[in-house]
């Protein structure tokens, strides 16, 4: 069976990271997949991750229509399924004429809280409208939480009846347990040895709440506790010139999380 992924870019991001392991784990005897999407970034690092696991990507914004270019690639691969991520993705989707496909997409947050929080209450609130009504009386098989949480909020917030749950998955290639020896090693190696390390990684984005975060931990800290912040975004500076100390570190976007996961 022939699956197209279709995304808005190639970046380093939650969503992005959940289709990737979708892709690196599918089982290749019964299922061959090829990713689409709508622009290219400059992400060449994370676009190369990708290229590992996939013989195919295409790139909507080097075709005059999208539609048709979508069209175009889901008929000369036999596409029989196409899963879609995100708003734009969604409607590209819902737009596709293309007999006998299913159409998959997956919800990554809560419309009408998440929404007004990443783009501001106008923007996000016609944002989260039209999403949601989108998915509700769209061309989709199944709408597919990414949590029990997401997915609840769609069937009884916003009444989309078609939907369910499959939680993200987690790569145990790269996600374990260290041996305590190793993980020793590797806190001797960032000077945080005899520390109890707290982690926070993500954007540093209003709904995140990351000067809040500061403030309690601030309240609560103890000489021998960390907290490392891995991630970046526009509430990053202020966050680092108030709150910068030898128990707040500010990793900023790092390419092994892991790691740090591991240690703490």
């Amino acid at each position: 069976m022939k699956i197209a992924f279709l995304v808005p870019e190639i970046l380093n991001c939650g969503p992005l990271n959940v289709v990737l392991n979708i892709v690196k784990f599918l089982d290749r005897g019964h299922f061959e997949p090829i990713l689409i999407a709508i622009r290219k970034t400059n992400d060449i690092e994370y676009q190369n991750i990708f290229n590992m696991h996939l013989n195919e990507i295409y790139y909507l914004d080097e075709c005059k229509s999208k539609i048709q270019s979508l069209e175009g690639i889901v008929l000369d691969h036999g596409v029989q399924v196409i899963h879609s991520h995100g708003y734009y993705p969604d409607k590209l989707v819902n737009a596709l004429n293309v007999a006998h496909i299913k159409k998959i997409s997956t919800i990554h947050c809560m419309f009408y809280k998440d929404y007004l929080k990443e783009y501001g209450y106008w923007k996000g609130l016609i944002g989260a409208y039209l999403h949601s009504k989108l998915l509700k009386n769209g061309d989709f098989q199944y709408i597919v939480g990414c949590s029990s949480s997401v997915a609840n909020y769609c069937k009884n917030n916003l009444k989309i009846s078609k939907t369910l749950v499959i939680n993200n998955g987690v790569d145990q290639n790269k996600y374990f347990i260290l041996p305590e020896s190793e993980k020793l090693k590797y806190k001797s190696e960032l000077g945080l040895i005899n520390k109890r390390i707290f982690i926070f990684a993500g954007r540093f984005i209003r709904r995140k709440r990351v000067p809040e975060l500061l403030h309690l931990f601030n309240f609560r800290n103890a000489e021998d506790v960390v907290l490392l912040l891995l991630g970046d975004g526009p509430e990053k500076e202020e966050c680092e010139r108030v709150f910068s100390s030898d128990n707040i570190r500010f990793l900023g976007q790092v390419s092994n999380p892991e790691k740090y996961y591991q240690i703490a």
